[in-house]
């Protein structure tokens, strides 16, 4: 197997991305299962839900659309003028904050939990998470609006 020749940014977002989308399969394999039983026991509401209000939608979702969203969070800070180390700390804050709000929004589904309805632990962790993907977000976009605005 070869391995990915890309800068270390782009390598981290990409192989990040791949392992979130097969959490997000394994969750789509869940919401099926789920379904099957439901069927099983009469006719299923739709959304699937799990305990008294868990949806496991959002964090399946979530998880797939990893592969998009941290690759093009690499693409847009290859225009930022960063160095390539501190673009691979932004992207691997990115990833990990990513991660945590599919954790978090998983265990709460298969918990019974509303998704806008965090435990105080989840709260934590719902807002570090939201926090860094959206400070590395921020970062990102901060880095390139100059650059465009020199370009004019």
């Amino acid at each position: 197997m070869k391995s990915l020749d890309a800068p270390a940014s782009f390598a981290l977002a990409i192989k990040s991305g791949v392992v979130l989308m097969v959490v997000g399969q394994g969750l789509g394999g869940l919401l099926i299962r789920e379904g099957m039983r439901q069927e099983e026991l009469g006719p299923v509401t739709s959304p699937l839900v799990f305990g008294q209000d868990g949806i496991l939608n959002l964090s399946h979702a979530a998880a797939l659309h990893a592969l998009q969203l941290l690759p093009a969070l690499a693409w847009l800070l290859s225009f930022s003028g960063r160095t390539e180390s501190r673009r691979t700390r932004i992207v691997g804050v990115a990833a990990c904050g990513y991660a945590g709000l599919v954790l978090l929004s998983g265990l709460q589904a298969l918990g019974g939990r509303a998704p806008f309805d965090p435990s105080g632990l989840g709260a934590v962790v719902l807002v570090l998470s939201a926090s860094a993907v959206l400070a590395a977000s921020a970062i990102a976009l901060v880095g390139v609006i100059p650059r465009l605005s020199m370009s004019r």
